[in-house]
């Protein structure tokens, strides 16, 4: 079994489902501090206190992160830079939407904004983070997606500018949205990889 004594996670959308299983394997593995970053600071703490009862010797912290926020995401990682140390990042918060909506404070269609906006903005921010922290190398990132991006039909495809049409409610397909909005997200990680090191 990894072992993984102190080393320090961040999981978003980790109150319930995937997220917080990832954070239940990582602390089955000795983790020494995990952070719990989620929308609702009250279900969080929820989370963390049945965690605490399994792992009472691991440190829990719950940070709010509203993915539907630029500015969530950007004051996130601003607290991010202030640990000592990050070994793993994993980007897990997601979510689907059965009507049209655009969030204000953005301009963006939400799944959108969620999937796949917030969550690439997220990864640039931290990759210098996790860059930075480690002498022996930098942290992993980790980012959830789904089979049924392979489903996605994409039909936005062709239009200029791309993410403007998925503020546009004739292209919303509450079925398709969430696919494509995680298969861009892996087209994304692609072209950030292929960047390579040094760019």
């Amino acid at each position: 079994m990894y072992d993984l004594t102190e080393k320090v996670a961040i999981v978003t959308g980790s109150n319930t489902g995937l997220g917080l299983e990832c954070v239940r394997q990582l602390l089955s593995r000795k983790l020494t501090r995990v952070i719990i970053s989620v929308r609702s600071v009250n279900k969080g703490e929820d989370a963390a206190a049945k965690l605490r009862e399994i792992f009472p010797t691991a440190t829990i912290n719950i940070w709010p992160l509203d993915m539907a926020s630029y500015d969530s995401v950007k004051v996130f990682v601003m607290k991010d830079e202030n640990l000592p140390r990050i070994d793993i990042a994993i980007l897990n918060a997601g979510m689907t939407n059965s009507m049209f909506k655009i969030l204000p404070g953005t301009g963006h269609e939400e799944t959108m904004q969620v999937n796949y906006l917030s969550t690439m903005l997220l990864s640039i921010l931290l990759l210098p983070v996790l860059k930075g922290k480690l002498p022996d190398g930098p942290g992993r990132l980790t980012i959830a997606t789904t089979m049924l991006s392979l489903t996605a039909k994409f039909a936005q495809r062709n239009e200029v500018p791309l993410v403007a049409a998925f503020d546009d409610e004739k292209f919303f397909d509450q079925v398709d949205l969430y696919p494509t909005s995680k298969f861009l997200g892996q087209v994304f990680l692609v072209e950030v990889d292929g960047l390579g090191e040094g760019r």
